[in-house]
């Protein structure tokens, strides 16, 4: 079955949450959906709460074919600014909790 679990501010929370709810149905593995940037964080969490964690990573952030390095790749761009943003709070996060 599907449970998604109430908005939360951290993963710790949140896996703490559902974990309650899926030990009272007896589950003992399973599928972490959730950005490729934050799926090693959420499935080391769900780790450490003794289930067995299949990833499901979605959310990439890539361009395809146009990753090729290009000179004009050096220019900088806001959204290259919100990628170093994020790519912080998730690194951040991951020393936070332990987890490489």
């Amino acid at each position: 079955s599907v449970i998604v679990g109430d908005p939360a501010r951290y993963t710790s929370d949140e896996a703490e949450g559902l974990a309650a709810e899926l030990r009272e149905r007896g589950a003992r593995s399973l599928i972490v959906v959730s950005s490729a940037l934050h799926v090693p964080r959420a499935v080391a969490t769900y780790r450490a709460l003794g289930f067995e964690v299949h990833a499901l990573p979605c959310d990439f952030s890539t361009r395809g074919e146009a990753e090729r390095f290009s000179p004009a790749l050096l220019i900088p761009r806001g959204m290259a600014l919100a990628l170093v943003d994020s790519c912080a709070k998730e690194y951040l996060g991951r020393l936070v909790a332990g987890t490489r």
